[in-house]
């Protein structure tokens, strides 16, 4: 129904909110959707023009995709090598997700001169986690950690240092990385993922890891201001929140680009990805490039070529996991 978004949930009359809902969830009257769009406008426009039913070429009909998602079977991630760099106050939650999320066999190293708590190395059947005791800022401290052979790098600057400081401290950080990267000649380099307080500060980071690899800067104030924008708009988007926030129930996941395209696909409109998406009972909202451009729930009849490096952002269950993945590749 909505060519210019994506809707992504039902909100019952009883303010329960279906994050994810499958085709037989039922919205009545008194219900609302929930729905990814630029602006209301962009709703309102695809509402105008559905009166009468005009079919949508660039979405396939349903269960026109099941045979080709038969050629594009579900694959366990590999194992992940996630460094720390510093400790604070939010580290001890960061770990507990990681440990939720993180695919078998991965592991997480952790370099702060201070002390971890000794719950927070423990780790568990699927992720082994190791502390090593020396200023994360140091090139030596990184080289030890084999830094530039990981896959993702998280900056964690200290909790009790002003702003400036604790910009100072990531951005130093990422210099260090950057160095050692560019050294290496790898052909993964590592995704960094830094809080910073402002933009310039934003903007220096991305400078500085330009050409190397890609960076996630998380400016905090934006996130919440953001977040309480949509919430002040209307206060049942906080459940949305909640529900994206929670480990369990569904998450945000990138799945590889060849889990729903096949060698004989070329130019593929996104109303395509996201019907493939649907065969397994997965919302696809977005595309991630191998150069870490992402587009946003895209208008159905956009076009992609897609090849390696680039995925696709889905709303689902948890998919790493053995026992989903079959369950999933038997239906």
């Amino acid at each position: 129904m909505f060519s210019n978004g994506t809707m992504v949930g039902l909100m019952g009359e009883d303010g329960k909110l279906i994050l994810g809902p499958r085709d037989d969830d039922v919205v009545n009257s008194k219900g609302e959707v929930l729905v990814i769009a630029d602006n209301l406008a962009c709703i309102v426009r695809d509402i105008e023009k559905k009166k009468g039913i005009v079919p949508e070429r660039s979405i396939p009909e349903k269960g026109s995709q099941h045979m080709v998602m038969n050629q594009c079977p579900i694959k366990l991630p590999h194992s992940k090598k996630i460094v720390m760099l510093g400790w604070n106050e939010e580290s001890e939650q960061c770990i507990d997700d990681i440990l939720a999320l993180a695919p078998p066999g991965s592991q997480i190293t952790i370099i702060s001169e201070g002390d971890v708590p000794k719950q927070s190395l423990v780790g568990n059947q699927h992720c082994k986690i190791k502390h090593i005791r020396e200023d994360a800022r140091k090139r030596s401290s990184m080289e030890k950690a084999q830094i530039a052979g990981a896959e993702a790098v998280v900056i964690m600057s200290p909790s009790d240092s002003g702003a400036k400081q604790s910009d100072s401290y990531s951005l130093s950080s990422i210099m260090q990385v950057a160095y050692l990267v560019k050294g290496a000649d790898l052909k993964q380099t590592p995704h960094i993922v830094v809080e910073l307080s402002d933009e310039v500060a934003q903007q220096v980071a991305e400078a500085v890891y330009e050409g190397i690899g890609t960076i996630d800067v998380v400016l905090r104030d934006n996130l919440i201001s953001g977040a309480l924008l949509q919430v002040s708009a209307n206060t049942k988007l906080a459940g949305l929140f909640d529900f994206l926030l929670e480990k369990d129930g569904k998450e945000l996941y990138m799945r590889p680009y060849d889990e729903f395209v096949t060698s004989n696909d070329g130019e593929l409109t996104w109303g395509t990805l996201c019907e493939r998406a649907r065969e397994r009972e997965e919302i696809a909202i977005g595309v991630v490039r191998a150069g870490g451009e992402f587009s946003m729930s895209p208008s159905k009849s956009s076009t992609f070529k897609l090849s390696i490096g680039d995925k696709i952002v889905v709303l689902a269950e948890d998919w790493w996991d053995a026992k989903s993945v079959n369950v999933k590749a038997q239906t």
